[in-house]
């Protein structure tokens, strides 16, 4: 495991993102920490992959959403 993915697996997306995006998407809370899963999946396979790879429309959103709360992470 490289240090980007042993950091990466040990992270969480911050409730307060989560929290933020359900109602902006129109998503309930459970739906968006579901989505949160997701998108963490999607960057540790982004740290382990050698090729580009491009998220999903629903985890790309959720993804936009969680780089504007830098402070929270």
């Amino acid at each position: 495991m490289n240090p980007l993915t042993e950091t990466l697996s040990k992270t969480t997306i911050p409730v307060s993102v989560i929290s933020d995006y359900a109602p902006s998407d129109g998503l309930s809370f459970d739906e968006a920490e579901q989505l949160a899963v997701e998108l963490e999946k999607f960057l540790l396979l982004c740290a382990e992959s050698k090729s580009p790879l491009v998220p999903s429309p629903a985890v790309d959103a959720m993804w936009h959403d969680f780089i504007l709360h830098t402070r929270e992470y």
